[in-house]
Parts: structure tokens; C-alpha cells; sequence
């Protein structure tokens, strides 16, 4: 994590900026044992709606270090890749984040 004051453009201010990174995806989400296969038939697994959520290491504690970088912000700033795996992250960040910002984020 890197922390400095800054003059940002968009704000016209001096800012308190917090800069941190993910290490790809913060979480995992997968079916339930008994629909993880692949001779399921597709259809029950859209039906099942029997999903897990993971975070994808663990060790790393990725959710935890981004809800202690979020804390006391009131400005969240993503840049990720412009793709649908990059903005499938900017909203796992946001997941992790949102409770400690300062004021509502805006999707």
C-alpha cells in the first residue's frame, strides 16, 4: 500500500490518496458439491442456483487488506482492465470496500 497527498484534477484538491492492488479476482464462485461435475445437465445447474463463494487465496486475505485500505475513504478509484474479467474485479473490489467508505459508492 502507498499513501501521499496529491493534487487531483477531478476534485480540484489536494487529496489524501491511498493507493493499493489486487492479485486478480478476490473471489471464487463455484457450484456445490453434487453440481460441480461435468455430467450434470447444464439446465439444472442455471435452476439450481446452489452457488459458493470463496475468496481465492486464502492466505493472501485479499477482502480483509482492501477493507482495511477502504477504511475512512470517501473515494474509490478503480483501474483495472478494460475487459469483462477486469470489470468483473472493479465490482469484487467494491464488495470488500463499500462498508468502510465515507459516502455511498455509485455503480
Amino acid at each position: 500500500m502507498f499513501e501521499c497527498t496529491a493534487f487531483i484534477p477531478h476534485f480540484n484538491a489536494k487529496c489524501f490518496v491511498r493507493v493499493s492492488s489486487t492479485t486478480g479476482h478476490v473471489f471464487n464462485i463455484d457450484f456445490i458439491k453434487g453440481y460441480n461435475d461435468w455430467n450434470i445437465d447444464p439446465v439444472k445447474l442455471f435452476e439450481s442456483g446452489n452457488t459458493v463463494k470463496e475468496e481465492c487465496d486464502k492466505r493472501a486475505k485479499m477482502a480483509s487488506h482492501l477493507d482495511g485500505v477502504a477504511k475512512g475513504m470517501d473515494t474509490l478509484i478503480l483501474m483495472l482492465d478494460c475487459d469483462p474479467e477486469g470489470e468483473n474485479i472493479c465490482f469484487e473490489v467494491m464488495e470488500c470496500v463499500k462498508h468502510q467508505m465515507k459516502l455511498p459508492l455509485k455503480n
